[in-house]
């Protein structure tokens, strides 16, 4: 599925949105196809991907269904079998948080209770309003079902120096991006509206001692069985990219191990030094590659930027990751890599193999790591409206809120998970969710699973690459 809205049919009654209004920010992006399903005070409107469509919703005679967004994997299996097979779980009361793989948003409902929960890490975007009148997959939706939406400040500072707004808030007061630590249940009218279940997460932020081939291995473990299934799911309609890096690298290896022969890419001009090393092993190895220079995709008139602009307003859901001025190339080069239901994998995330802040291994607070890497704007580009010490705290406090019990003096292994548990759920994140609007995308490397065992392998293993 490419786009989910449960809407509450009372609420939004009483607040005067309408479903109308909701579909038509379908519309817009989009979405052309819409399935409409009553699920309880709820009515779910699903639509598929927009370039690719792939299954998204298993539903029994009864009315109990089981749908995604994004691209999810369930005990190794994926699109429908995978979403029957979660339906059957929960119904039975088995369901495994550690059978689910990918970057997706879950909906079930069963005995009158519509249940919402994303990958662990929250990768996958889901926004909700105040008063859980729309949760939904996209931020208009909760913007057109939000009386009189005013801009919130610091997320507004958040998206323009960092590229997204942070630690569960949104760029409008009210609308606000679930925690994935939890399970979040929308029940009848006669009971609370909504209940939030903590999930069986278990994640260790302690470095484990053991030589290095015992971490290669541990993290090795989660990987193969992912690449399993993605190999299971897609054989060889896979894309992914290849440059000198070590992360389109190990993707590629992995890929390779299943046996898939992907559809393989390079970005960058003729000369790029990516483009240079990824024509030579492809040449090397024996198999295609695509090259693409983006500098070369869309025009550049001011008429065609400002129409450009628009498209990707409504494409990208009003919050484009890589600015909000584009002349094309952003949305060609995204459905292209999605085109023929192939599942396109950005190698994002590697990060956490490696020693990536490269601070000294002792402790550090929230403010270190903030001065260490979020701060890379200037003071200066800003109105007098702008406070730099009261953005620093706010970005503190959501740092500090990554973790179950929230504080600010960080062991240095803290600092390693601030990358796929902060940096990864909301920038890398949202990129893999626009991913997902037109076809199945995945970021392998923030798997829970992988990210669990990586972030105990001690900093010197990650030095230089070592353990990658």
């Amino acid at each position: 599925m490419g786009m989910f809205a449960l809407v509450h049919r009372t609420k939004s009654e009483d607040s005067g949105t309408t479903l109308a209004d909701i579909k038509d920010v379908f519309k817009k992006r989009g979405f052309s196809k819409l399935d409409d399903i009553a699920a309880g005070p709820y009515q779910l409107l699903i639509a598929p991907k927009t370039v690719s469509p792939t299954a998204y919703l298993y539903q029994t005679i009864d009315g109990d269904f089981a749908a995604s967004t994004g691209t999810f994997f369930y005990a190794g299996l994926y699109g429908h079998e995978a979403l029957a097979r979660l339906l059957q779980d929960w119904q039975a009361g088995t369901f495994d948080e550690d059978a689910c793989i990918g970057c997706f948003a879950a909906i079930v409902f069963s005995r009158g209770v519509v249940a919402v929960f994303s990958d662990a890490l929250g990768t996958y975007k889901i926004y909700e309003t105040a008063d859980q009148t729309v949760i939904s997959s996209s931020f208009l939706a909760c913007v057109v079902a939000t009386p009189a939406p005013t801009l919130d400040p610091q997320s507004v500072y958040e998206y323009v120096f960092q590229g997204a707004a942070y630690g569960g808030a949104s760029l409008v007061k009210g609308i606000s991006q679930p925690d994935p630590r939890f399970i979040h249940q929308y029940r009848s009218e006669d009971q609370s509206a909504v209940q939030r279940q903590p999930r069986s997460l278990a994640l260790s932020l302690t470095v484990k001692d053991a030589p290095l081939a015992d971490h290669v291995a541990a993290v090795l473990a989660p990987l193969r069985q992912q690449y399993a299934a993605i190999a299971k799911g897609f054989g060889n309609t896979i894309d992914t990219a290849l440059s000198g890096g070590y992360d389109s690298r190990l993707t590629l290896a992995l890929l390779r191990e299943q046996g898939v022969v992907p559809h393989v890419h390079v970005y960058g001009s003729d000369t790029d030094p990516d483009v240079v090393v990824a024509k030579t092993i492809a040449k090397s190895e024996g198999f295609a590659l695509t090259h693409d220079n983006k500098a070369r995709i869309g025009a550049i008139t001011p008429d065609s930027v400002a129409a450009a602009t628009v498209d990707q307003f409504w494409a990208f859901d009003g919050v484009p990751p890589d600015g909000v001025i584009g002349h094309g190339s952003d949305i060609a080069t995204r459905k292209s890599r999605t085109a023929n239901g192939i599942l396109a994998l950005n190698g994002g995330g590697g990060e956490v193999f490696r020693n990536f802040f490269y601070l000294p291994n002792h402790k550090f607070s929230t403010r270190d790591v903030l001065w260490t890497f979020y701060s890379q704007f200037d003071p200066e580009t800003a109105t007098d409206r702008f406070r730099e010490t009261a953005f620093h705290d706010a970005m503190a406090a959501k740092i500090a809120a990554t973790f179950a019990a929230p504080h600010h003096q960080l062991t240095r292994t803290e600092v390693e998970f601030i990358y796929p548990g902060f940096r990864g759920r909301f920038w890398t994140g949202t990129n893999t969710a626009m991913n997902n609007v037109f076809g199945p995308a995945l970021t392998p490397f923030f798997d829970f699973a992988t990210v669990r065992a990586a972030v105990q392998a001690p900093l010197g293993y990650k030095n230089h690459g070592v353990l990658e």
